[in-house]
């Protein structure tokens, strides 16, 4: 939506659900009589996203830009770590625990975006700075799950890619 023909802002807020009862040709379920009782959450089950972006275009040829991002915690699968029920697995899940019932912390990240333009006659020459994760916010990932872990609960990495570390870039656009 534009404020006026120097400013925009956008805002999108999708929610989101997914349910099966497997991740894949690999999973075992906690329970190979019943793979009924694995049906839950996946494990890319993120309810709420929350992404917005404003963006100003100011005198002299600045640009200015910033966007974020917040997502709802993910899933992750809570076990016992014992074979409950005698199939000689050690994913078994606590009685009356749903797949996937645990839940992480929620993510977000900010970014900014600075621009200048230079006119040079019938071409412009445009400097851009770009910076992701500018607060540098660790969005921990990975939980334990298994109950036996001094670690259960605890996020075992950090996110990476758009939630990941802050990265900062400098660039250069020639418009002939």
């Amino acid at each position: 939506m534009r404020w006026s023909s120097r400013s925009s802002w956008s805002c999108v807020t999708p929610d989101a659900g997914s349910c099966e009862n497997t991740d894949g040709s690999q999973y075992t379920p906690s329970d190979n009589f019943n793979i009924d009782a694995d049906y839950g959450p996946s494990s890319n089950d993120i309810r709420h996203t929350l992404n917005a972006a404003i963006d100003w275009r100011g005198p002299w040829g600045i640009e200015i830009g910033t966007s974020g991002s917040l997502l709802s915690s993910p899933p992750f699968n809570v076990i016992t770590g014992n074979d409950d029920n005698g199939d000689t697995y050690i994913s078994d899940r606590p009685a009356g625990e749903k797949r996937n019932s645990g839940r992480g912390a929620t993510l977000w990240t900010v970014n900014l975006r600075l621009a200048k333009s230079i006119a040079l006659g019938p071409t412009s020459l445009q400097l851009v700075m770009e910076a992701f994760n500018v607060f540098n916010h660790t969005n921990p990932t990975n939980y334990i799950g298994n109950m036996q872990s001094p670690l259960f609960r605890q996020p075992t990495a950090s996110a990476t890619g758009a939630f990941g570390p802050r990265q900062i870039q400098f660039g250069i656009r020639l418009d002939l």
